[in-house]
Formats: C-alpha cells, sequence, structure tokens
C-alpha cells in the first residue's frame, strides 16, 4: 500500500511504485518531453504547430524539435522563429522531407529531448531508518554506484525491503547524454552523462567533448550535486503492517461488538475498540498528510500506530 503527494514531474518523469509488505516495485517511465503533438502541416523548414500550442511570437525559439513517427521521422531540428498566431515554426536546417499531418513531434530543450536519455538514470531509495540503496538503473537488479545503460522504457526493479512501514524517498537521477550537435546554453543549467563521467557546463558551446576543455565542461563527483531539473523526489507512505493490524482488530472489535449486554459506554471501553478507532483514524490522516506534504507529520502518525500494534 502507498500514498503520497505528486508522482509526476513535468520536467523529469514519473515513478510508480507500489508495495504488498515485503517488497517495493519502482516502474520509471522518465521523459523530459516539454511539448509533444502531430503537425497541422509544414514545409521545408517549418512546422505547423496545433491550435493548442503557445500564441506568443518566439515561444519556442532555440528549442529542439524532433519527429517521432511519420514523414521526416528521427530528424531533429533547432527552431529559430515561431509565429503565435499561424502556429508556424521555422527550423534553421531543411527538413529530409517536408513535414505533414503524420509527423508526430517533440519540442524541447536542446539536448533533454526523450531520446537523450538514454545511458544514465538511478535510483536512491532512503529508508525509514535512514539506510539508503542506491541502484545503477531501474531493472539491473543490483545497488551499485557504477552507471548502467537502461532498457526501453518503461523498466521496473524491485526492492526487496526489511525496515517495515514508514515514509520512504525515492530520488529518480536522469541526466542526459552529450550530443555533438546539440547547441547548449550555459543560462539552462545544463549536465550531461559522457563517458561514464558527469559534467556541467560553464559556458554555451556546441561540440566540445567533455573532459578535453575545463573551461567548457567540469566534472562532477556527486550526483547529489546535479540541479533539482535533474533530480525528482517522490515520497512514499508504506503502511503494509498498520493495514493488516488493523484488520486484526477490526475482527475482536466486531466481537466485542456483538456483545448482548454491553451498552455504548461499555463497549467504547473495551481496548480493542479503542485501538481499531485509532488506527483508522492514523490510516485515513497519513495519505492526507502526504498529500499535503506533511511528510514528518506522518512519520509521527505512523510510529504512533506502529506502537499501538507492537503494545496490542
Amino acid at each position: 500500500m502507498y500514498f503520497g503527494a505528486s508522482f509526476k514531474s513535468l520536467s523529469t518523469g514519473l515513478i510508480d511504485i507500489s508495495a504488498d509488505g515485503q517488497n517495493i516495485v519502482v516502474v520509471d517511465n522518465s521523459n523530459y518531453r516539454d511539448y509533444t503533438g502531430t503537425a497541422v502541416s509544414g514545409g521545408a523548414s517549418s512546422i505547423t504547430l496545433p491550435s493548442d500550442a503557445s500564441t506568443y511570437d518566439d515561444y519556442y525559439n532555440g528549442m529542439a524539435v524532433e519527429i517521432l513517427s511519420g514523414t521526416s521521422v528521427g530528424d531533429v531540428r533547432y527552431i529559430t522563429d515561431y509565429d503565435g498566431v499561424s502556429k508556424i515554426a521555422t527550423v534553421g536546417v531543411a527538413w529530409s522531407a517536408p513535414v505533414d499531418n503524420t509527423s508526430v513531434f517533440e519540442i524541447g530543450e536542446p539536448g533533454h529531448l526523450t531520446s537523450n536519455f538514454t545511458d544514465y538514470r538511478k535510483v536512491n531509495i532512503t529508508c525509514p531508518d535512514a539506510t539508503t540503496y542506491l541502484f545503477s538503473s531501474i531493472g539491473d537488479g543490483n545497488a551499485t554506484t557504477t552507471p548502467a545503460a537502461t532498457s526501453t522504457l518503461p523498466i521496473s526493479d524491485t526492492y526487496a525491503y526489511t525496515t517495515g512501514d514508514g515514509v520512504y524517498v525515492f530520488t529518480l537521477y536522469t541526466v542526459p547524454t552529450w550530443d555533438v550537435l546539440v547547441p547548449y546554453l550555459y543560462v539552462r543549467n545544463v549536465c550531461v552523462y559522457y563517458g561514464g563521467v558527469l559534467y556541467e557546463l560553464l559556458k554555451n558551446d556546441t561540440g566540445t567533448t567533455p573532459g578535453t576543455d575545463a573551461t567548457v565542461w567540469a566534472a562532477i563527483t556527486s550526483i547529489d550535486d546535479l540541479p533539482a531539473k535533474y533530480r525528482q523526489n517522490v515520497y512514499v507512505a508504506i503502511i503494509c503492517d498498520i493495514t493488516n493490524c488493523y484488520r486484526n482488530h477490526i475482527i475482536t472489535a466486531n466481537t466485542a461488538l456483538n456483545c448482548t449486554v454491553c451498552n455504548n459506554e461499555i463497549w467504547m471501553r473495551n481496548a480493542s475498540v479503542q485501538k481499531t478507532f485509532k488506527l483508522k483514524m492514523a490510516i485515513d490522516a497519513i495519505p492526507i498528510l502526504m498529500y499535503q506534504s506533511m511528510y514528518e507529520e506522518a512519520t509521527t502518525t505512523i510510529n504512533l500506530a506502529k506502537n499501538i500494534c507492537c503494545c496490542a
């Protein structure tokens, strides 16, 4: 059983997390898409976006656009001009073939399209007792700090946990692989992965291989130094044991309910009835606290419920 605030990040992706009391299953559906759709039409060096595209002139200027399927599939170009009225985006280099209404596109930050996130993806699990487990890539089944290429999304892994109920923190790290053709901009706080090393951009650049010029790319020694745009935290409250405890008390409390000579006062004095009400209140409160990002309060409530169960 799990509860959380928001599992979706518009910048880094989506993690689905579930638990059955013995294992936590993490499914990574990461993407970095800013805007996708199907072209209305196009030309040799332009693409007409759908009606829900921005109405502001130059809104997509400098952004990358990739054709995901249809005519000119696989083409990646950079937008040099955008007209918010006509929805026409002009690209700096002509398409391999004029795009048309079969062309499904993706627009995003240069070097940060979905296709750029192929080699570096890690998940760190921080347990309620503060122990941590770093998975090099979901799907490899081991806790190691060595980056590894990932399979086609979504990919999943299972972590057998022994720390029990509590608030867990899952941190997804996703960094794009360096591309020699991408015009990287320093103002965007860019990081890339190349040759087994993470790098941060020090100035605007296109084509300089990371590791060859320290004035352009600086190595990052810790993933915790990555900017927030490359990290997604998901807080999850797991209460499998508490839920099972509550069910057991329900059975006992129901027996007390069948007492024909008990009035309400006597029934409410029953210890199991009292514990059942307290556990029910805790179980109902935990998802609300998590939704409000009140993680410390959720932890306190979980611990109080665990104390009721252990002292039953």
